[in-house]
């Protein structure tokens, strides 16, 4: 008898691309119908859909998100600090970090810029809060009042964030761009301000937006923290996850 597996996905099949990684993770599913009896599973409703063309009619569960942080205990009142976190690389926005940053400071904002890999280095800039790796990103997360997330279209078009998970478990205002899976996710809870192009601009235009309507803003992402909780947590992940393997 074969033993079940259950695979919880993060990353989109890249089934519009042409990309060896892509074509070999497509072609390993394919594979593994022959010879496995599994599952998939993920966190994001969005890949559902993606997973169709490749992976015919195997189930597909959705699981909550393995997040625990706790709500902020109140909204947020006033925008003054603006972060940006987790592994600081191109598909990031790595490299409009240092122009952006340099608007936001002479616009009157304090920045924090955590980089969890040290392979991109930042310059020294006033204003500006560095962190490296920390243990539970949350803690600076709930420090700021807003957290901007200046990820690549293309590539986030049907993949989450890990960083978007927490500041929605917190309350915390969060920022994406239009097109992506992290801005369709804030879109419909309400969470925070999008914006239409990566650029430092655009960016900047919709922190502005954000500014001017802030205390509304911070009155919905606090509620949407609640909502949020009480749909995901690691004991409910632990526990699907579970329940779809038995």
């Amino acid at each position: 008898m074969r033993d079940p597996v259950v695979g919880c996905i993060y990353w989109d099949p890249g089934v519009e691309t042409d990309s060896l990684i892509a074509m070999f993770w497509r072609d390993a599913l394919v594979v593994a119908r022959e010879k496995l009896r599994f599952t998939l599973a993920s966190v994001e409703a969005d890949l559902r859909h993606r997973f169709t063309a490749v992976r015919g009619p195997l189930p597909f569960w959705v699981l909550p998100h393995p997040v625990d942080a706790l709500p902020i205990a109140e909204p947020k009142r006033a925008l003054k600090r603006i972060g940006f976190f987790g592994h600081q690389r191109g598909e990031k926005g790595a490299e409009l970090l240092v122009p952006l940053m340099e608007r936001l400071v002479q616009g009157g904002y304090a920045v924090t810029l955590q980089n969890s890999n040290a392979e991109f280095a930042m310059p020294d800039m006033a204003g500006v809060e560095f962190l490296g790796y920390v243990d539970d990103v949350a803690e600076p997360i709930a420090k700021c009042d807003l957290v901007v997330l200046p990820y690549d279209v293309q590539n986030y078009k049907a993949r989450g964030s890990g960083i978007l998970v927490e500041c929605l478990a917190l309350g915390v205002p969060v920022s994406a761009p239009v097109g992506t899976l992290p801005g369709r996710t804030i879109e419909q809870l309400g969470a925070g301000p999008l914006f239409g192009s990566v650029r430092p601009d655009s960016i900047y235009r919709a922190i502005q937006v954000a500014d001017a309507t802030y205390t509304a803003q911070a009155a919905r992402s606090f509620a949407a923290a609640h909502q949020f909780a009480q749909r995901n947590g690691v004991a409910r992940y632990a526990a699907a996850l579970l329940s779809v393997a038995s």
